[in-house]
């Protein structure tokens, strides 16, 4: 099972509900990407998303 830490995630999205909507969306790409044969990885998708995103991968754009 992997690990991660909040203060990891915080320290690059604000709020961690829009952390685990960024998130979400990605494990969907990924899990899509998957399927394609696009993407290959040993990973869970969510745990692939989660990874990116406390590496400071994902981003969000504020929209309206």
């Amino acid at each position: 099972m992997s690990y991660v830490k909040l203060d990891d995630i915080r320290g690059n999205i604000e709020s961690i509900y829009k952390a685990a909507i960024i998130a979400a969306q990605r494990a969907v790409e990924v899990s899509e990407a998957i399927a394609n044969q696009t993407l290959v990885t040993k990973q869970k998708p969510t745990t692939f998303a989660i990874h990116e995103l406390q590496e400071g991968k994902l981003s969000y754009k504020k929209v309206g």
